[in-house]
C-alpha cells in the first residue's frame, strides 16, 4: 500500500493550530480588559469574577463570555439600570472591529 500525504492538507493544518492559539491569546487580553471594565463599577466583583474564557476547539471559536444571569442588564441596561457595557468597552478599548450579534455564532 502506498500513501501520499497532501502537502497543502499538512500546512492548513497547521495554520488551524496557530490560529487556534492567535484567537486563544486575544481572547484571553479581552477576558482581561473585561474584568478590569466591570471591577470598575461594581463593589461585590460578583460579575467580574463570573467572565471567563472558552479555549478554541476544533470549529469552535474562543469567546469570552460571563456566566451571570443578569449579564445583559449589565451590558445594555434596562428601565432602572444603566448601561455599564463591559463587554463593549473592553473591545472598543482595544481597537477591536465587532458587530451585535446573538446565540453561540
Amino acid at each position: 500500500m502506498r500513501v501520499t500525504v497532501n502537502s497543502a492538507v499538512i500546512r492548513d493544518l497547521g495554520r488551524r493550530n496557530v490560529l487556534a492559539h492567535a484567537m486563544d491569546a486575544a481572547a484571553a487580553a479581552i477576558e482581561e480588559n473585561v474584568r478590569e471594565e466591570a471591577e470598575s463599577f461594581a463593589a461585590t466583583r460578583y460579575f467580574a469574577r463570573s467572565i471567563y474564557r472558552e479555549i478554541a476547539a476544533g470549529s469552535k471559536p474562543a469567546r469570552v463570555v460571563s456566566s451571570d444571569p443578569f449579564a445583559h442588564i449589565i451590558e445594555y441596561g434596562s428601565v432602572n439600570n444603566p448601561a455599564y457595557a463591559p463587554f463593549r468597552g473592553a473591545l472598543t478599548g482595544r481597537g477591536v472591529r465587532w458587530t451585535e450579534g446573538g446565540g453561540d455564532a
